[in-house]
Parts: C-alpha cells; sequence; structure tokens
C-alpha cells in the first residue's frame, strides 16, 4: 500500500493510541503554517482512529500523520488503514465510508452475558458505565445529526486468540453499546425496525476492543 502525502487514513482498530513527546513536534515538516505543531495523546474517538493525513513520509517508509485538529503523531503503515480517499478526493477501492466510526477500547461488559452470575445491581452498574463510554465517544465525533432511518450497526470485536466466545454472548453483551447509541441520538430506538444489526470479529491478541461503524442504508435498500 503505497503512501503519499495528502492521502487520508485512519489508524486501525487494533491499535491503541500512545502518548508522545514534544519532538515529534520538532519535526520539519512541508505542510501547515507551523512546524511546531502539537502533540498529544489521541482518543480513539476523535483523533487517530478519525480520518488523519499523511504530511510527511520518512526515508525509512515510516509516516507522519495530522487530524483534523492539527495534532500529528508517528505510525508505522502496517498500524494504519486507508480512510477512503487519496490525495486530492482521488476516491479508493474501499468499502463505503460510516456515518459514524467508535472505536470502544474493550469487548462489551461481561455481565451482560447471559452465563453472567452477577448481581442485578453489578449489572445495571456495567451497563450504564459502557452506554457512558459510548455517548462519550459520539460526542468526540461532534455529532449532530438526527437519528438515522435504519441503518446497519456494524459490530466488530477484536478477540483475544486464547480461549473461545459464543456468539450469543457476544450479541448480548453488546446490548448496552447499542443503548448507548439510542441515548446519544445516532439510533432511533434498539427495536428491530431502527436498525440493522452486523457482527464480526477479528484476531487482536493483545488489545481487545470493539469497532463500531453506523452505516446509513440507501432509499433502495428499505
Amino acid at each position: 500500500m503505497e503512501m503519499n502525502i495528502g492521502t487520508q487514513v485512519r489508524l486501525k482498530p487494533s491499535i491503541p493510541d500512545s502518548f508522545l513527546g514534544r519532538g515529534c513536534a520538532a519535526i520539519d515538516r512541508p505542510v501547515n503554517k507551523s512546524p511546531d505543531a502539537a502533540t498529544l495523546p489521541g482518543s480513539p474517538g476523535m483523533c487517530w482512529h478519525s480520518p488523519s493525513t499523511v504530511v510527511r513520509v520518512f526515508a525509512d517508509g515510516g509516516l507522519l500523520l495530522e487530524n483534523a485538529h492539527q495534532y500529528v503523531r508517528q505510525a508505522e503503515p502496517t498500524a494504519i488503514e486507508l480512510d477512503g480517499f487519496g490525495v486530492d478526493g482521488e476516491v479508493l477501492a474501499v468499502p463505503a465510508p460510516s456515518a459514524l466510526r467508535l472505536v470502544y477500547p474493550d469487548l462489551p461488559p461481561r455481565e451482560y452475558s447471559p452465563n453472567s452470575r452477577c448481581s442485578w445491581p453489578t449489572r445495571y452498574n456495567a451497563g450504564a458505565r459502557a452506554v457512558g463510554d459510548v455517548i462519550a465517544l459520539v460526542k468526540e465525533q461532534s455529532w449532530a445529526g438526527v437519528p438515522l432511518v435504519g441503518p446497519v450497526v456494524k459490530i466488530t470485536w477484536g478477540l483475544p486468540t486464547r480461549g473461545a466466545i459464543d456468539w450469543d454472548n457476544l450479541v448480548a453483551r453488546t446490548k448496552p453499546l447499542v443503548d448507548g447509541l439510542v441515548a446519544a441520538k445516532v439510533l432511533a430506538g434498539d427495536s428491530v425496525r431502527d436498525y440493522q444489526p452486523a457482527y464480526h470479529w477479528e484476531a487482536s491478541p493483545k488489545h481487545p476492543y470493539t469497532l463500531i461503524e453506523v452505516i446509513e442504508r440507501e432509499a433502495s435498500d428499505d
């Protein structure tokens, strides 16, 4: 995957954000008004898992990325994925962009598993935390739209390679995350008429996560 200055990318959901020192800001960059760009640890919803631009390609193939807030960070090519558009808006052969893309930095709460024997207050508190986390991720995306009509909600779980988790457990555990989308007014509700679910998984040995993509459907899909 060849990268050029101006290519739109994002950090892969399996790659965690990390704290960067001021050394990154001292890099002489060929774009932007000031070479002294700010650096900070990115947040999964707002910074590096959202669209960023390649602003420098180093001799060893490493990249310098700048997000919409003009923060910069370095990244290896293996840590990023294309965002759907290349230099000057050239459309790339990647899946259709989501209306909303959130990276929940863990698997859904285990307290919602049908096999859980936790008390009702423990279950309730775990669900409330997950709902609050999703609302915060949506706010970081500056979501200001009205609830979408019958979108596809694609859930991708990044799972450890050891052990096995049943589909029904993961689906049940994901309910608080969907409730968070409703509370944040991304979905009108959680009934079968309000959205179409799609479930996927991929290996993520070191950093389990849940990727939530809300995709608007064309009128012909209804």
